[in-house]
């Protein structure tokens, strides 16, 4: 007999001595876990190449490879899922002998618009170190992106450049 499940070693038993006709029941339980052993734990995230980090597996907010089972023990985790152009998810996910399956679909989001103000004018913005535009006589640039965190530089000859770190919420402020 073979015995087969989710996050569980495959284990073989070899029964003799049966009849056609006698009836047998066995149950199978899960051995007590050792303190500190891990359950291999399947994650199936929509999209599939959104980034999961893990907080309370090694490092503290690891990202994890989701291509295979990650080992991981039985207690409560804070997992993260994160892809640009979609809204991350932040949530508690409780790992035991029973729930080694973890999974998360992603909800869509739209590029909002921006309005960056400059001083001076005419400046030039650049967001992740690629160049956004030029701002307008009055100093503004209106400019689509992703919600999310970005680096903003602005710069302009005679003037000291300014780099400073921002976040777009969907909102586009």
């Amino acid at each position: 007999i073979t015995i087969n499940a989710q996050g569980y070693m495959q284990e073989r038993l070899r029964i003799s001595g049966i009849s056609a006709k006698d009836v047998r029941y066995y149950v199978v339980e899960p051995e007590a876990e050792a303190e500190g052993a891990t359950i291999p734990v399947n994650f199936q995230v929509t999209p599939a190449d959104a980034e999961v980090f893990v907080y309370g597996l090694g490092v503290d907010g690891q990202q994890v490879d989701i291509s295979q089972p990650v080992p991981m023990e039985e207690r409560e985790y804070r997992v993260v899922f994160r892809k640009t152009g979609y809204r991350t998810v932040e949530r508690d996910v409780v790992i035991s002998i029973t729930n080694t399956l973890v999974q998360q679909t992603l909800e869509e989001i739209e590029p909002v618009k921006v309005v960056i103000q400059t001083n001076p004018d005419s400046a030039t913005v650049v967001l992740n170190g690629m160049e956004a535009g030029v701002s307008d006589d009055s100093g503004r640039l209106g400019i689509f992106r992703m919600p999310g965190e970005y680096e903003l530089t602005v710069r302009k000859s005679g003037y000291v450049t300014q780099t400073q770190e921002v976040t777009i919420s969907e909102t586009g402020s």
